[in-house]
């Protein structure tokens, strides 16, 4: 299937037992209208983000590391789906979201990011 939109957002969403304003990072892949989310492992306080770009706000160092380190995702998922196209393999949301899943477990995020808090 010949994918006819692309797009990744990364958004908070709430987590249990946590601090009121404290929220999971999630990457959303979508592909031809269809969805699929993925944990980044992070969390981040929501009063320091903002929806609409999905970054975080600020020039504090910690916002500024996380909002790198997104991005490093990002580049990351796009090169997955290159290679995906390059070697003539369905490029789904399902079959991105196994890869850019896979991608994300092996960055040290310790070591990419030492702002916000690591989920347990």
């Amino acid at each position: 299937m010949i994918e006819k939109s692309f797009r990744l957002t990364f958004f908070l969403k709430a987590r249990k037992n946590a601090p009121e304003n404290l929220r999971h990072i999630f990457l959303r892949i979508t592909i031809n209208g269809e969805s699929r989310e993925i944990s980044v492992k992070l969390d981040w306080p929501s009063d320091r983000w903002n929806a609409k770009s999905g970054m975080a706000v600020g020039n504090k160092e910690d916002a500024l590391q996380l909002n790198n380190y997104l991005e490093s995702i990002k580049i990351k998922v796009f090169h997955a789906r290159i290679r995906m196209m390059e070697q003539s393999k369905d490029v789904s949301v399902d079959s991105l979201k196994i890869c850019s899943w896979a991608l994300i477990m092996k960055t040290n995020i310790s070591s990419k990011f030492s702002g916000g808090t690591m989920k347990k």
